[in-house]
């Protein structure tokens, strides 16, 4: 459990870089007083747990705290494949977006005789839905955009894009 020269040398020079005032042979000292008392990755992990803290100073490092309990790391949401009638009922939420915004209906009202929920019960994820909607509104007002000036880009090569003359 003792805490050899280069690790403490390494761990110091790493604090140092967060927080240059933090000065590495003070450092250094630090770590030799307290060198049998926590493994070498538990030391880094609390250690820089406090150096990323302003308000902290080093000499906390070594005293009961939170930084010596880190609550455990988020993984990355794993990335989830879609299902079939995922696709269909976001690719529904797109159109739905899409012609919406260019019929100039109002999504939330409920008088209109063609309204349907954007987000039902069963919809696992309603933020995706959500999106979707939003993506189908920006693509309509794009679509509207090119309408509007279609000589802004004209293409003598299909693989090269020129501003045209306006």
């Amino acid at each position: 459990m003792t805490i050899n020269k280069p690790q403490a040398q390494a761990l110091a020079a790493l604090l140092h870089e967060l927080r240059p005032e933090w000065v590495i042979q003070s450092l250094l000292t630090l770590l030799y007083e307290h060198r049998d008392e926590h493994p070498f990755p538990e030391l880094c992990t609390a250690a820089i747990t406090v150096a990323k803290n302003p308000a902290k100073g080093p000499g906390i490092i070594f005293l009961d705290g939170p930084h010596w309990h880190p609550t455990t790391p988020q993984t990355a949401p794993r990335q989830q494949f879609l299902t079939a009638a995922e696709k269909n009922r976001l690719q529904g939420a797109q159109l739905m977006g899409y012609y919406e915004a260019k019929n100039g209906a109002d999504p939330h009202d409920t008088s209109n005789v063609f309204h349907q929920p954007l987000i039902s019960p069963s919809d696992l994820n309603p933020n995706a839905t959500l999106e979707a909607f939003q993506r189908g509104k920006l693509i309509w007002e794009f679509e509207k955009r090119q309408q509007l000036h279609p000589a802004a880009i004209e293409a003598s090569d299909p693989d090269t894009l020129e501003e045209g003359a306006s």
